[in-house]
């Protein structure tokens, strides 16, 4: 042990493989936080502790187990002309699931879930770990056979993945917030993540693609993403669904498929409007955004953002009942309650009897208080 303190090709030896080990561990890094940022705030930075923790556990077991690691390299048979071993076989089911996760992920942000946010934080806390443990023993074995590659020694070995897991920790969280904190950086990451499941699949049939050509692609992309993310600082970021959102009261609910975005200049005198006159729940109130739990659609009012403020020029209630070819059309319990309440928070609904019956419905129109054109249906 000493003659390896005194050695300094062992420190040569031992720095290249813990930056190496690192280099390796971005993508376990990557996925993991992917994995966790679905888990309640409070239990996110306890998943991506186990995370990382199984990932260097795993690995200082199987520089424990290196015989079994050389007898993975040896063939088990032959398919399509190509001999595949145990350690194939992992690479493939890799592989495959770190497509199927990613493809998976990407369709949930751009369509969202119906997962109720009450069970969804228990069940995915188990599941996140066990996707993790899955694929830490892919990307382990990948590592640790690179390390064998490298040094003989194994206490060098166990001392990088131990140094290499370390500084994972220090940069998993700042990693994970970038993810979270941008949408589109997230729908990249998970790109990354396609790309090298497609790289363990054609590992594992021998076809080996360099890993700088990879790392050098997602550098680039990185590269290109942050300047996009400096031009697009003065906006509001990419808005992606995710699967269950917390209301301000602490409870939860499935995203709606469908919302209508109104911007307002006055937003606590427009929220008090719609929420007397339909009856709805406020299920969401910000300083610059409300939500309003319509029924089957969300209604979100929006204060005018600056750089829409030139653009819409103000207009009568009625020069925007008779020019626009839109309006927000709602149904209500009693159309005589709703002008009542109308009258009362500073919008205004067609007096007297409704102005025309469909299909047995009584239905008017008016304006709320800043004129946009509504339409009540009576229930």
């Amino acid at each position: 042990m000493m003659e390896l303190l005194l050695d300094p090709q062992a420190w040569l030896a031992l720095a290249t493989l813990t930056a190496l080990e690192l280099v390796l561990g971005i993508d376990n890094i990557i996925f993991i936080s992917i994995l966790v940022e679905r888990l309640p705030k409070h239990q996110q930075r306890l998943g991506r502790r186990v995370g990382l923790g199984m990932a260097m556990f795993m690995r200082l077991g199987l520089l424990l187990l290196l015989a079994w690691i050389v007898g993975l390299t040896q063939p088990l048979f032959t398919l399509l002309s190509h001999e595949i071993s145990g350690r194939d076989l992992i690479l493939i089911a890799g592989g495959l699931f770190l497509l199927w996760k990613s493809t998976k992920e990407i369709h949930f942000l751009l369509e969202g879930g119906e997962e109720h946010g009450a069970t969804a934080g228990q069940v995915t806390f188990a599941s996140v770990i066990i996707q993790i443990a899955i694929i830490d023993m892919v990307f382990s074995l990948d590592s640790i056979i690179t390390a064998v590659g490298m040094v003989d020694e194994i206490q060098v070995m166990m001392t990088a993945v131990i140094l290499s897991v370390g500084l994972m920790m220090v940069f998993a969280e700042g990693i994970g917030r970038i993810v979270s904190n941008h949408p589109t950086i997230k729908v990249l990451a998970l790109g990354f993540l396609i790309v090298v499941g497609v790289v363990l699949i054609v590992d594992g049939f021998d076809y080996h693609i360099p890993k700088g050509y990879v790392y050098f692609a997602m550098a680039f992309s990185i590269a290109v993403e942050v300047i996009n993310l400096s031009m697009r600082k003065k906006t509001r970021p990419v808005q992606l669904h995710e699967h269950y959102e917390e209301d301000d009261a602490g409870g939860a609910r499935p995203w709606k498929q469908a919302s209508v975005v109104l911007y307002v200049k006055d937003l606590p005198r427009v929220l008090a409007f719609y929420r007397d006159v339909l009856g709805a729940r406020v299920h969401k109130q910000r300083q610059d955004h409300a939500v309003l739990d319509c029924g089957n659609l969300d209604l979100v009012l929006h204060c005018v953002p600056a750089y829409l403020a030139q653009t819409l020029a103000p207009s009568s209630p009625v020069q925007r009942r008779e020019s626009s070819p839109h309006k927000l059309c709602f149904q209500v319990d009693s159309l005589e309650q709703a002008r009542a309440i109308a009258a009362e928070r500073g919008g205004l609904l067609d007096p007297g009897p409704p102005a025309w019956v469909v299909e047995q419905q009584k239905i008017c129109l008016g304006h709320d208080p800043e004129g946009n054109v509504i339409q009540l249906i009576e229930k």
